[in-house]
């Protein structure tokens, strides 16, 4: 089945969900429910090797920033440390 043409995959589906389920979700934080990373459609089998393309945008809220893999990976990593030093901030009682 060939692939439709200027079809961006999302990985969260954000314009599926509700409008009520939005609203119930914001308890999570006001950006919550708009967070996605919809996929490129430029890379293909002729240059997914180039580790300069832009893979896909991150959105959240009313921003997107286009990211490359190994951005990608970065800002995982720093927001992982940022759950963890949080975490332990809060047992440790450290304000």
């Amino acid at each position: 089945m060939a692939r439709r043409k200027n079809f961006k995959g999302s990985v969260n589906h954000i314009h599926a969900v509700p409008s009520d389920v939005k609203k119930k979700q914001n308890r999570f934080g006001k950006n919550y429910s708009s967070i996605d990373f919809g996929m490129s459609d430029g890379i293909n089998e002729f240059n997914y090797k180039d580790k300069s393309l832009p893979i896909g945008s991150l959105k959240v809220g009313n921003k997107e920033i286009e990211l490359t893999s190994h951005e990608c990976n970065r800002i995982i990593a720093t927001l992982e440390n940022a759950v963890l030093i949080h975490d332990r901030r809060i047992k440790l009682g450290i304000q």
